[in-house]
């Protein structure tokens, strides 16, 4: 899945150049997977202590990571739609 109008996939579609955009579906920290908590902070300690997104892709109940992204995009009404007060526990990490 990708971010509407943030994120987009190429494809031809009869012949002509296309884009797919995806949906986003978000869970609220608390609720998302423990296994997948633990592979994005894994992947995310191999690049260091700092602020990192992390494409992540399940298949069959496994996470396999696809990339670490250290600029990430943080979009308002997608990422923070479950938890309101991410922005505020990235300043107090960042701040640290």
């Amino acid at each position: 899945m990708m971010s509407k109008c943030k994120w987009k996939h190429g494809v031809k579609r009869r012949g002509k150049p296309s884009f797919v955009w995806g949906r986003t579906v978000t869970l609220k920290r608390d609720n998302a997977p423990q296994k997948l908590k633990e592979v994005a902070l894994k992947a995310c300690s191999v690049v260091g202590k700092g602020l990192y997104g992390v494409d992540i892709k399940e298949i069959n109940g496994d996470y396999i990571v696809v990339e670490v992204n250290d600029n990430p995009g943080i979009y308002r009404g997608q990422e923070d739609y479950r938890d309101k007060d991410m922005y505020e526990k990235i300043i107090k990490f960042l701040a640290e």
